[in-house]
């Protein structure tokens, strides 16, 4: 397993501020896989810095609000 990379949980919080956005939505915004977002967007729940709400085959992520 590879270690995570803060750059990549950076660029994805940094893109969030616009507001709620779909998964291929960030990995266009950041010139990530669509793989490698929904990874880190694991990681980011877990660690309760952004909320997901899944709708059919896709989910909405937004930053978590204090």
């Amino acid at each position: 397993m590879r270690p995570v990379n803060e750059n990549i949980s950076w660029k994805i919080l940094k893109t969030l501020e616009e507001g709620p956005l779909y998964i291929t939505q960030i990995a266009e915004k950041t010139m990530l896989s669509k793989n490698t977002v929904g990874k880190y967007v694991d990681i980011l729940v877990a660690s309760g810095q952004v909320k997901v709400e899944q709708y059919a085959n896709t989910k909405l992520v937004s930053l978590k609000k204090g």
